[in-house]
């Protein structure tokens, strides 16, 4: 079950096996773009088990492409 929260994509209770080792994380985060490092960010305040997936080589990539032209719409 996974709901879209501010273009990040929380979902609740993941498994994931790590070398042999099966690791369980109550919030697995999709990205780690502006919605996704918000929403981590929540959980660290809030103590939650959870771990961010990102399919680049760093986190926030976002802000190398965007904005573009300078300009920030929001």
């Amino acid at each position: 079950m996974g709901q879209l929260c501010c273009y990040g994509i929380l979902l609740l209770l993941s498994i994931i096996c790590i070398h042999g080792k099966f690791i369980v994380y109550d919030y697995c985060v999709i990205g780690a773009g502006p919605g996704g490092l918000q929403i981590a960010y929540y959980l660290e305040n809030a103590g939650r088990n959870y771990v961010v997936f990102e399919r680049n080589n760093i986190s926030g990539s976002f802000f190398t492409h965007f904005p573009r032209h300078r300009n920030l719409l929001s």
